[in-house]
């Protein structure tokens, strides 16, 4: 009996469990109503199947839900929401699955709407700051350029004074003591730039007597005004020790001044110590950059289209009248004239091919620089390189083969042109049949 007992409680309880379990853990929580408690077995037995069946249909009906949406989700899933599932199913049965939030697309584009908002708010910042500056710098007062004062007649009558001891001061044959008188008298007239040639005549003791004490007292003077000159005779009185004793620091600061007034003495000084090491570090690009300054304004001085006569005359007669007991040329002079020549002045062009088609005068014979040079001077016309065109390849060199009807067209040209070299030159082909019909 006992027995028996026994196994109907078993089967009472296995049965409470088997319909309680569909439901789920929700349903299988949910609280007993009293009113519930007080029906009876078989009215509970009628109530609990009733909600059985509609737990059962609601859960379908869920089922089919849950299956749509998640189709609709594993469609747009990215890698972060499968790991997070993984993460979640790796930690147990026990935990619930929680899908990464899926951010709708309202959201997103209210995101980016504020964010492109804020970006043009910023941009109208910055652009009303620029107008405010503009503004501001429009509301302020323009610059007036200055104005050149016009000289007073004593001023005009000075700067006239200075520029005729000037002309006579670089006359190819300088007058020293006219210039100097001149300079003088333009300094006595109140000229600054007088003044300090005047202080560097007599600091120097050329070509008055020497006054340091006059010059230094000058060189102050004009240095406080801020002329450069003055503050560059300061500057090497100060190196030299002469009126003053010697500051190399001093010496650095006044050549300094003066270099940047565009002096050239002392741009040229700052040149030598930066590249020396004197009193400044050493510093080769800085040695430079003066240098070039200095090179850069003597440069702009050259002209190319005269040159010294007294030059290309004695280039010439020298070539004529070289011989065993003339010396050797300047080699200044030689590459002065190399430099004509490549700029295209013809007589340069005449003149070496005279020289490198005669040799000596330490110029080593080169028929074939000669012939270079005088078709240089033949193409612009000139009848002198045309002749010796023609003698050269009459006479023909180891560089250059004799050509007659190449002479005689080059002796006809120069000849045509009333040079003397060009009709010797067809007398003589006439004469021996060379070339001529």
């Amino acid at each position: 009996m006992k027995t028996f007992l026994l196994l109907c409680g078993i089967l009472v309880l296995f049965g409470a469990v088997c319909w309680s379990e569909p439901l789920g853990p929700e349903e299988a929580k949910r609280k007993v109503s009293p009113a519930q408690e007080d029906e009876s077995p078989s009215d509970a037995t009628t109530t609990s199947t009733e909600n059985d069946r509609k737990s059962a249909e609601g859960l379908l009906e869920e089922s089919v839900l849950g299956r749509e949406e998640e189709a609709r989700r594993e469609a747009s899933r990215t890698d972060f929401d499968v790991f997070s599932d993984e993460l979640h199913f790796i930690g147990g049965s026990a935990i619930k699955i929680v899908k990464a939030p899926d951010l709708s697309q309202d959201k997103e584009n209210r995101k980016m709407s504020e964010m492109l908002n804020e970006m043009l708010e910023n941009h109208e910042r910055m652009i009303q700051k620029i107008e405010s500056e503009i503004d501001e710098i429009n509301r302020l007062e323009p610059v007036e350029p200055e104005v050149v004062r016009p000289l007073t007649p004593e001023e005009l009558e000075a700067q006239e004074a200075f520029d005729r001891a000037m002309a006579v001061m670089n006359r190819t044959k300088v007058d020293k003591l006219a210039g100097i008188k001149l300079m003088v008298e333009a300094a006595g007239k109140g000229h600054p730039l007088a003044k300090s040639h005047v202080a560097w005549a007599q600091l120097l003791g050329h070509p008055i007597h020497m006054d340091i004490e006059a010059a230094k007292k000058t060189f102050q003077e004009l240095a406080d005004e801020g002329l450069p000159d003055a503050q560059m005779g300061l500057g090497f009185m100060y190196a030299a020790g002469i009126g003053f004793n010697v500051s190399q620091a001093k010496a650095l600061v006044y050549y300094t001044m003066a270099a940047l007034g565009d002096n050239s003495w002392a741009q040229m000084a700052l040149g030598y110590r930066y590249w020396a090491g004197v009193g400044v570090p050493n510093s080769c690009e800085t040695a430079l950059d003066f240098y070039r300054k200095v090179a850069t304004k003597v440069a702009n001085q050259v002209t190319f289209s005269g040159g010294a006569a007294i030059h290309r005359i004695r280039l010439l007669d020298e070539a004529e009248n070289s011989g065993t007991s003339s010396g050797i040329l300047d080699n200044d002079l030689i590459d002065y004239y190399q430099l004509l020549a490549d700029k295209g002045d013809v007589q340069a062009q005449v003149g070496l091919g005279q020289l490198h088609y005669q040799g000596g005068r330490g110029i080593q014979l080169d028929h074939q620089k000669a012939l270079q040079y005088f078709s240089q001077a033949a193409n612009a016309g000139n009848a002198v390189a045309m002749a010796f065109l023609g003698k050269i390849y009459l006479e023909g060199s180891d560089n250059i083969k004799a050509d007659n009807d190449t002479a005689f067209k080059y002796f006809k040209k120069a000849a045509d042109l009333g040079n003397p070299v060009g009709q010797s030159g067809l007398g003589v082909m006439f004469l021996h049949g060379k070339g001529v019909p």
